[in-house]
C-alpha cells in the first residue's frame, strides 16, 4: 500500500515537474519589449518650488523657534535637577516628612481629610 502511493507521488511529481519545464521553456521563447517611459508633468516643477518656498517661509521658523524654546527648557530642567542634587546632599538624601509641603502632597497622616491640630505640648 505504501509502495503504491509512494508510485503515485513519484508520477505527480514527474508531471509537475514537466509541466514547470514546458512553461518556462514558452516563456523564454516570447519577447517582451517593455519601455519605460517617464516624462515629467508640466508644471510639477513650479509647483514643488512655490512648495519648498511655502515650507521654508511659514513652517521652518515655527519648527526652529520651538527647537529654541525646547534647549531653553532642558537647559532649565537640568540646573533644577542639580539644585536639587546639590541641595539634598545636605540632608543625606532624604526628604524633610514634616515639611507641610511633604503633608499636602501625600494627604494628613490620620487617614481622614482633615489637619490634626497641633498637640498642646
Amino acid at each position: 500500500m505504501v509502495v503504491v502511493h509512494i508510485n503515485n507521488f513519484v508520477d505527480f511529481s514527474g508531471a509537475v515537474t514537466q509541466q514547470f519545464t514546458q512553461i518556462r521553456e514558452i516563456l523564454e521563447q516570447r519577447k517582451l519589449d517593455i519601455k519605460v517611459v517617464n516624462q515629467p508633468v508640466l508644471g510639477i516643477e513650479s509647483a514643488f518650488k512655490i512648495l519648498a518656498d511655502t515650507i521654508d517661509t511659514t513652517f521652518m521658523p515655527v519648527v526652529k523657534a520651538m527647537n529654541h524654546k525646547i534647549d531653553l527648557d532642558l537647559n532649565i530642567l537640568h540646573k533644577v535637577g542639580e539644585l536639587s542634587s546639590q541641595l539634598r546632599a545636605f540632608t543625606n538624601g532624604k526628604p524633610n516628612v514634616e515639611s507641610s509641603s511633604y503633608k499636602v502632597a501625600n494627604g494628613p497622616k490620620n487617614g481622614n481629610n482633615k489637619e490634626e491640630p497641633p498637640k498642646p505640648s
